[in-house]
């Protein structure tokens, strides 16, 4: 090995590269103050149980307190959540993302009596309030969801149980998420040269489209070596996973597990299914694709670490700014205020965190919700 390309810590990077999650909070001391206060939001809530059958008034108290508990949860969840993703190997950003996570299990069982409680009222009733009580009109789309699931609602005592079993339930995706980000090593990728490159989630989708073929294969082969080195171990975690599915499907009255995923949000599953038939019947057109691929890059056997590989000698150089203007410009039509919006948030405001670095997990996301920016994640490189 002739030299060595590895990623930086996250002590390490430029901070003009990284999202400003203090503009959700200031600082750790009130990300936990806002904790308190949520907790407190949880006991007004929970007070509140027995007591919607009192009219459109009690309805409306409820749903104000709810929305504003809501939001505060969702910047709560949102500070910890995006620390934890862009640096998954720090246990204080895991502990928070923990303690996120059981807040919202204590809100969900806090106000699991709700919608049975409203099932109780009637929604035939409940319909009336919105349409007499103007301050209830924006319930409307709520009220249409809940006829649409009336069928999957349990007591009151079972959606609580439920709902306090959320952060346990949560195991699967939070261990996989732990082994997949953070505790995964790599074999570094080796160039045609001897040169080496860390592969991590960070690198391994710019380490694909590299000229190089053999930094290609190496980086690929070595990143899915260490999940095969633990195949048994996520097999038991998807099993425990489908498990949970079936079970939460059982328990609501679906069908199945595609139906109690798809049905909350009102997607048939004939759409699924055709989704699924359409991609297939359109394969011949990825294989000619691919053919192609492999008659112009002149090799035997064509790869999956093939796919993305350049076909120019040409490598583009996109800046970020570069990128941000050419965003702003297919914005444009939206008017100058919302392209300001754009290009102010991204080069001044730092939505983007766009550094790569050790333990930042992979993929690329958005992430915003009520009062904060709308973040995004992702790897860049120019």
């Amino acid at each position: 090995m002739t030299e060595s390309t590895s990623l930086p810590l996250r002590s390490q990077v430029s901070i003009d590269e990284t999202w400003d999650l203090e503009s959700v909070f200031a600082s750790p001391a009130d990300w936990e103050a806002a904790g308190k206060e949520l907790t407190k939001m949880i006991t007004k809530l929970t007070a509140y149980q027995g007591k919607i059958k009192e009219g459109p008034k009690k309805l409306h108290a409820y749903l104000r307190l709810f929305d504003e508990a809501g939001t505060l949860a969702g910047k709560i969840r949102n500070y910890a959540s995006n620390y934890y993703s862009v640096d998954t190997t720090n246990q204080v950003n895991g502990a928070r993302l923990g303690q996120t996570r059981s807040l919202l299990s204590d809100l969900g069982a806090a106000t699991a009596f709700f919608e049975p409680e409203l099932m109780m009222i009637g929604l035939d009733v409940v319909d009336g309030w919105t349409r007499s009580t103007p301050e209830l009109g924006y319930f409307s789309h709520g009220l249409d969801k809940l006829r649409r699931k009336q069928t999957h609602v349990r007591s009151g005592e079972v959606e609580e149980a439920l709902a306090m079993t959320a952060d346990s339930f949560g195991g699967p995706s939070t261990i996989y998420g732990a082994l997949n980000n953070a505790d995964l090593v790599f074999k570094p990728a080796l160039s045609s040269k001897g040169a080496g490159k860390e592969v991590g989630q960070a690198s391994i989708g710019g380490l694909t489209t590299d000229p190089d073929r053999e930094t290609r294969r190496t980086a690929w082969e070595n990143y899915n070596d260490s999940y095969l080195a633990y195949k048994n171990t996520l097999a038991d975690i998807y099993i425990s996973q489908l498990k949970q599915d079936v079970f939460n499907a059982r328990t609501h009255n679906y069908e199945t597990s595609l139906h109690a995923s798809l049905g909350p949000n009102n997607v048939p599953v004939e759409v699924y299914h055709n989704l699924l038939k359409v991609f297939q019947k359109n394969l011949p057109t990825w294989h000619r694709y691919w053919r192609l691929r492999r008659e112009i890059m002149d090799v035997d056997t064509f790869h999956v670490y093939d796919i993305k590989a350049p076909l120019t000698t040409d490598k583009p150089y996109v800046p970020f700014k570069q990128a941000v203007d050419w965003i702003c410009e297919g914005l444009a039509p939206l008017g100058e205020e919302c392209v300001e919006v754009v290009r102010k948030g991204c080069l001044e405001q730092r939505w983007v965190d766009r550094v790569r670095n050790k333990g930042k997990r992979q993929g690329a996301f958005t992430s915003g919700t009520g009062g904060t920016y709308p973040f995004i994640m992702m790897s860049w490189a120019d």
